[in-house]
């Protein structure tokens, strides 16, 4: 009788196919598209003087050619400059910065995915 159930069992288990999880598919963690600001400015989706803004909508930088911005105090890289209005020694600038799009308030974070989907 033990060995039906055991032999019942060990075919049941045998028939179940397992769902890999989010670890086996290396889905946890989407690396951000690597992209310099440059790229953005050759490829129009930023222009020259175009102005960066905080999440408060409070203008702080305008895009230069070379994909640096500059405050009129001094030219930096978006790291430089967030991490110089916050305060810090520095900052992830992409999540920091936003720009209007065609009257939308974006970040500059969502630009560089829409980039990287577009150029890819």
């Amino acid at each position: 009788m033990k060995t039906n159930i055991f032999m019942s069992l060990k075919k049941r288990l045998k028939e179940i196919k397992s769902m890999p999880n989010e670890i086996e598919l290396l889905s946890l963690e989407v690396k951000p598209p690597k992209l310099p600001m440059q790229k953005l400015v050759e490829s129009q989706f930023l222009n020259i003087g175009q102005i960066l803004f905080d999440k408060n909508k409070n203008p702080i930088c305008k895009v230069l050619g070379n994909g640096n911005v500059s405050d009129d105090e001094e030219t930096l890289s978006i790291h430089k400059m967030s991490a110089k209005y916050l305060n810090k020694s520095n900052h992830n600038g992409w999540d920091y910065f936003y720009l209007f799009d065609n009257n939308e308030f974006i970040s500059l974070d969502s630009l560089r995915y829409e980039f990287s989907k577009i150029k890819v």
